[in-house]
C-alpha cells in the first residue's frame, strides 16, 4: 500500500511541473473525487492550510470588481484561485505531516519533472526546428516558439523554465540533506540544471546569480571541492551575462562592448535571441501610480509583474487581497518551518517573490502545489518536526 501511495505522490509531484492547464485539470478532478469520497483519506485539521483556503476564497471575492467590469484577467485570477483552493483541499485530505515517504516521493516527482523540462530546454535551444516540428507549443500553450540558444522547454515561457531549474538545484541539495538516495540526484542532472538558465532568460540568469552563492554556503558540506569551483564559475558567468543584457535593455548607451550587432556566437546576434529596446517600455512595467483606483483603469496585458496585473485587472481591492495571500504564505511558512528545513523554505519563498516581481505567479500551479505540500509539512508534529502550527 505504501508503495502505491509513494508512486501516486511521485506522479503528483511530476504533474505539478507541467503547464498550469494540465495541473489544474488533473488535481481539480482529484479534489472533486475527494469531495465525493471516491478517494477516501482520513481528514486531520490543518489550521494553516485551512487558513490558506480562506485567503484564496477572500481573493475570489475581491476579484468581483474586475469581474463586474468584465476584465479577462480578473476572470483568470478568479478561476485560478478557485482551482488553487481545490488543490489545497486535496493535499489537506491526502498528505499527513508525519508521512516522510509520501513527502519525499512528491519532492522527487517534482525534481523529475524539472529535470525533464531542463533537458527539453537545452535540446530545443540547440535544435529549435524540432520544437516547431514536434508542435510543442500546442502542448505548452507558448506561442512564441524556441530560438537558437533560447527555449522555454515544455513550459509556457522562458522565465518559468529558468525559475524551475533554479528550484531544481535547491531541491536537489535539500533532498541530499534529507538523506534521500535517487539517480535523479546524480551530478549529470545537476549540471543540466545549472546550465538551463543560460538558455532561458535574463531574469533566470540573474536569479541563478543571486541564489547559487547562498546555496553554496548553506549546503557546502554536501558539495565536493570541484563542484564548488563550478558553482563559482556559474555565479560569475550568470552575473556578468545577466547584468550586461539587462544594462543593454535599460541603458544601451552605457554598454559599449555589447551592442545590438554583437554576435554571441558566429552568425547569431544579440537581438536574434533577446528583445533589445531603449528600455522605456520595460520601465513602464513598474509605473503603478495611475493604477491605484477602486475601478480597474489599466490594461492588464501591458503588465507582466504581479502588482501591475492585480491593479490593472482588479483594482486596489483585488491588489489588497492578492497581497494578503502573499503575506499569509510568506509569514506562515517562514514562522513555522522546522529549524533544519528553514533554508529550503526561505529559498523557495525568495524565488516565489522574485518570480512575482518579474511576472505573474500568484496562483501558478507549481507554486500552489509546492506551498500546499509545505504547509502540510509544517503542521504540529513534535515527534518528527517539532514545528508550531501558525494560525493566521
Amino acid at each position: 500500500m505504501k508503495s502505491k501511495v509513494s508512486v501516486l505522490f511521485f506522479a503528483l509531484g511530476f504533474i505539478s511541473t507541467l503547464p498550469s492547464t494540465y495541473v489544474y485539470a488533473i488535481l481539480g478532478i482529484l479534489s472533486v473525487l475527494t469531495l465525493t469520497n471516491i478517494l477516501r483519506a482520513k481528514f486531520s485539521p490543518k489550521h494553516s492550510l485551512l487558513g490558506l483556503v480562506v485567503t484564496y476564497a477572500l481573493f475570489c471575492t475581491a476579484t468581483s470588481v474586475g469581474l463586474v467590469y468584465d476584465q479577462p484577467e480578473a476572470w483568470r485570477y478568479f478561476l485560478r484561485a478557485l482551482f488553487a483552493s481545490l488543490i489545497v483541499f486535496f493535499y489537506i485530505t491526502s498528505l499527513k505531516p508525519i508521512d516522510e515517504i509520501s513527502y519525499n516521493s512528491w519532492l522527487l516527482g517534482a525534481l523529475a519533472g524539472i529535470i525533464v523540462n531542463s533537458i527539453a530546454v537545452v535540446f530545443f535551444s540547440l535544435m529549435p526546428e524540432t520544437y516547431q516540428a514536434w508542435r510543442i507549443n500546442e502542448f505548452s500553450g507558448y506561442d512564441k516558439g524556441a530560438r537558437f540558444l533560447r527555449s522555454p522547454g515544455l513550459q509556457t515561457g522562458t522565465d518559468t523554465a529558468g525559475y524551475l531549474a533554479v528550484i531544481g538545484v535547491v531541491l536537489r541539495f535539500y533532498l541530499r540533506q534529507k538523506g534521500v538516495a535517487s539517480l535523479l540526484l546524480s551530478r549529470v542532472f545537476f549540471y543540466v540544471l545549472l546550465l538551463t538558465p543560460i538558455f532561458c532568460s535574463r531574469s533566470a540568469m540573474l536569479l541563478s546569480a543571486i541564489m547559487l552563492g547562498p546555496v553554496l554556503l548553506v549546503w557546502r558540506r554536501l558539495i565536493p571541492a570541484a563542484d564548488k569551483a563550478i558553482f563559482m564559475f556559474f555565479i560569475l558567468a550568470f552575473s556578468g551575462v545577466a547584468l550586461s543584457l539587462i544594462a543593454l535593455l535599460l541603458f544601451p548607451e552605457s554598454v559599449s562592448f555589447l551592442s545590438v550587432a554583437t554576435e554571441i556566437v558566429p552568425g547569431v546576434r544579440v537581438d536574434a535571441i533577446y528583445a533589445v529596446s531603449d528600455g522605456g517600455s520595460y520601465v513602464d512595467q513598474y509605473s503603478f501610480r495611475h493604477l491605484f483606483s477602486v475601478i480597474p483603469v489599466g490594461d492588464p496585458f501591458l503588465y507582466d509583474n504581479e502588482v501591475g496585473k492585480l491593479l490593472a485587472s482588479t483594482g486596489v481591492v483585488g491588489f489588497g487581497a492578492g497581497m494578503l495571500v502573499l503575506i499569509y504564505i510568506i509569514v506562515g511558512l517562514a514562522m513555522s518551518a522546522p529549524r533544519g528545513e528553514k533554508a529550503f523554505v526561505f529559498f523557495l519563498i525568495f524565488i516565489y517573490i522574485f518570480a512575482n516581481i518579474k511576472n505573474s505567479y500568484l496562483f501558478y500551479s507549481f507554486f500552489v502545489s509546492m506551498i500546499s505540500v509545505l504547509f502540510c509539512r509544517v503542521q504540529r508534529c513534535p515527534k518528527t518536526l517539532g514545528s508550531v502550527t501558525v494560525r493566521l
